[in-house]
């Protein structure tokens, strides 16, 4: 391959790595599942979800609007079909249980979803914990994430979500993969009291959220497997990339002019990849302007020097969404989680 960054934005790529891995669930734990706090992960309070929108062509028009005032294309044949009116009904209907959750984490009061579904099922269902993206109240989790939720509720899934410490309604403050690590953690003892399926849990990260599942990873998170979606693998080359991150760092990190070094090398991913033992799907948008491919493909060769079991699918042209293939994003994922269920 004489020249991989150029190749992986010209065309679509999948790279698939089938190599024996560590079982979920015989991981050495780098850090507690459940904090100091004897109640971590109890589920302080639940309230049924807000829908915003009495039908699905609202919410499609809020969602064409938004993008006309941004001057962004929206294509709306590829957003019904990666979300249909059918996900939409369910959450409306009530056929799919939807709850805005509060849950102990750290000795703090943490926001979260809860979302499953509504019939009774005969075993214990199976569970996904999903990572959101942003910092702060930026990039928390919305209505679409709801509709994905739904869906994944629709095939079977108890789907948990944390909108981490320091947005609204959590106590705390965001550290940006430092110790609000321990709220994506502390979604297992959650899961647990809920009855999920304990040797059946999955895990999906979306950009900041891929750095989070990665560090949930390598402090043990006992997951089956797990899938990144443009997430970044080091921090200091994002940086280089789009300088205006650093002020990010600055305000979440804790003292980070004097422990820049520190918080930067406990963040990189490429660094602690031995210890990302559970299988993973990894999808990055070539033209990703946010997260360059670039980050993706370095840890892709990492995990394959390591022998680690994972695969990588790279969409030509695509953005930081893959706003261009949610279907085929959202049809792997699920069947990754389903390649590898007990």
């Amino acid at each position: 391959m004489d020249n991989p960054i150029r190749w992986i934005r010209a065309a679509l790529i999948s790279l698939v790595i089938a190599l024996p891995s560590t079982s979920a669930h015989e991981l050495p734990v780098g850090r507690d599942v459940t904090d100091s706090d004897a109640n971590a992960g109890h589920l302080v309070d639940r309230r049924p979800c807000e829908l915003p929108f009495d039908h699905y062509e609202a919410w499609l028009a809020f969602i064409r609007e938004r993008h006309n005032a941004r001057g962004e294309p929206f294509d709306e044949a590829s957003f019904r079909v990666a979300r249909p009116e059918a996900s939409f009904a369910r959450l409306r209907d009530g056929s799919i249980e939807c709850w805005e959750t509060t849950y102990r984490s750290d000795g703090l009061n943490v926001a979260g979803y809860l979302v499953r579904p509504h019939r009774a099922v005969e075993r214990p269902p199976p569970a996904i914990i999903y990572n959101r993206g942003g910092n702060r109240n930026y990039g928390r989790l919305v209505f679409a994430d709801l509709i994905d939720f739904a869906d994944w509720a629709q095939q079977g899934f108890v789907v948990l979500a944390s909108q981490y410490r320091g947005s609204t309604g959590s106590e705390g403050s965001d550290e940006f993969g430092g110790a609000d690590v321990n709220d994506v953690l502390n979604l297992f003892p959650l899961a647990r009291s809920l009855g999920v399926d304990m040797r059946n849990v999955f895990m999906a990260g979306f950009s900041r959220g891929g750095l989070m599942t990665y560090l949930a990873l390598k402090y043990g998170a006992p997951v089956n497997a797990a899938v990144v979606i443009g997430g970044p693998t080091d921090l200091a080359l994002q940086a280089e990339y789009r300088p205006e991150m650093l002020q990010v760092y600055r305000e979440l990190m804790p003292d980070f002019e004097r422990r820049r070094r520190e918080h930067l090398r406990t963040r990189r991913v490429l660094d602690f990849a031995g210890q990302l033992d559970a299988p993973l799907l990894i999808l990055h948008g070539g033209a990703d302007k946010r997260v360059p491919p670039e980050q993706a493909l370095a840890l892709a060769q990492r995990l394959l020097q390591l022998r680690k079991s994972f695969e990588l699918v790279v969409y030509a042209d695509d953005d930081h969404g893959l706003s261009s293939n949610l279907e085929d994003g959202r049809k792997r994922l699920v069947a990754w989680f389903r390649r590898h269920m007990k």
